[in-house]
């Protein structure tokens, strides 16, 4: 796949929403959503359903980037050592 073609926006997109690793999400979402931004610039006269196609799956990325920006923020408390009863 190529994020050069305008019209390979999908297959990126779809890669995206189906992967299951969370190392590689943050990578697939941006690859997707740059891949939808070479399309918009491509066919800037998009009709009203190309358009609204775009429109959604780069919403659906914008909620994935926000989800993995809160799990980011959560890691250090999910992975942190339970404290001793020294510490508390």
């Amino acid at each position: 796949m190529s994020a050069d073609q305008p019209n390979d926006w999908w297959a990126f997109y779809q890669a995206a929403l189906l992967e299951p690793d969370p190392v590689k999400l943050p990578e697939r979402v941006e690859r997707a959503y740059s891949a939808i931004q070479i399309c918009l610039s491509a066919h800037p006269a998009a009709n009203g359903d190309q358009y609204q196609a775009l429109a959604d799956a780069l919403a659906n990325l914008r909620v994935l980037r926000r989800e993995i920006t809160a799990a980011t923020d959560r890691a250090p408390e999910i992975n942190a050592a339970p404290l001793t009863r020294r510490e508390l």
